[in-house]
């Protein structure tokens, strides 16, 4: 039996080369409450002077929008919290010329039972009647350790004699990939007994 499939791909003219990155790289995994940067960095392809230019990105799920500028070039840079969107605004960009945006965003706390999260955005660039460009995803993911504890005693028997020593062992396991930096462990001591 054959099958035929039907693939549509539409070319869409590019006026811009955009480069979109994260000041942590993928394989790193971002803590909960640690600030990082998105930066945006757009190229005029064209040899003629564009006006108007607006960039913009939707800061995505599980991040906190903490600041944005424009860091080469010259221009504004507004919150719109409704939208929780960031757009920048630049009345002319140069032949050939470059601007950057860098915004700075705060990974949100994981929910109860969630370790790992991964945020994925893009960044929209549109200069006057010019069509809409739209740069790469860049993903990250914010994790948190999984720590599973237990504790065993070497003696088997419910009941024990006065004086007998009792040896416990606490296993501590990392259930994630992602390392804890910090770990302290606290037993309390069980009634009738001494350390």
């Amino acid at each position: 039996m054959r099958y035929a499939f039907i693939i549509t791909s539409y070319c869409r003219k590019s006026y811009f080369d955009i480069l979109e990155e994260s000041s942590i790289e993928k394989p790193v995994y971002i803590s909960e409450g640690q600030d990082f940067v998105y930066s945006v960095i757009v190229e005029n392809k064209r040899d003629i002077q564009l006006e108007n230019i607006e960039i913009s990105k939707l800061i995505p799920d599980g991040v906190t929008y903490k600041s944005a500028e424009v860091t080469q070039g010259t221009g504004t840079v507004n919150f719109n919290k409704e939208q929780n969107k960031i757009i920048a605004t630049v009345e002319k960009m140069e032949a050939y010329g470059v601007i950057e945006v860098d915004i700075t965003v705060t990974a949100n706390k994981l929910p109860d039972g969630v370790y790992k999260k991964e945020v994925i955005t893009n960044t929209e660039i549109k200069a006057g009647d010019l069509e809409t460009n739209t740069s790469s995803s860049v993903t990250n993911t914010i994790g948190k350790p999984k720590m599973i504890t237990s504790i065993e005693c070497a003696e088997k028997q419910r009941y024990v004699y006065e004086g007998s020593t009792l040896d416990y062992t606490i296993t501590v396991t990392n259930e994630n990939d992602v390392p804890t930096a910090a770990l302290n462990i606290t037993n309390i001591i069980p009634k009738h007994t001494r350390f």
